[in-house]
């Protein structure tokens, strides 16, 4: 799913390529001019099985199609964030592309299912967000 400079970053940041298994959807940006969404999730970070806390991963995915996307609320807990890729036509040519097939699949919340052409890491940062409950509804 990724490219080798992003697979370098997520091997550097978590020792291996996450799958996001108990990350959560923090949020979904869709932007119809360039056809992307792009993904902010808050992902556990672990060393030797030791937790280290959390970290705000942002992915885009460029030329999206066909998005399935349900249940977001105030926990979207990932189950997995996989892909295939396909050789295919698109809604927008007509010659056979590689396309990327994503799957976001849910413990509890938002799930998601679409093909894209490329998918990026934007950033990486440490993050002391807690889980769970939206922001305007904890107490400060």
């Amino acid at each position: 799913m990724f490219d080798s400079e992003d697979t370098a970053k997520l091997l550097d940041r978590f020792g291996f390529v996450p799958v996001f298994h108990d990350g959560e959807v923090l949020s979904v940006v869709l932007d119809r001019d360039r056809l992307a969404l792009t993904l902010t999730l808050l992902v556990p970070e672990y060393r030797n099985r030791a937790y280290l806390g959390k970290v705000e991963v942002v992915l885009e995915f460029s030329d999206i199609e066909n998005l399935h996307l349900e249940g977001f609320n105030y926990q979207n807990v990932v189950s997995s964030l996989t892909s295939e890729t396909v050789v295919e036509k698109t809604e927008y040519s007509t010659e056979k592309m590689p396309r990327i097939h994503v799957d976001l699949d849910t413990v509890f919340g938002m799930w998601a299912t679409f093909p894209c052409s490329r998918v990026h890491v934007q950033s990486m940062t440490s993050s002391a967000r807690p889980p769970g409950l939206p922001y305007l509804t904890r107490n400060n």
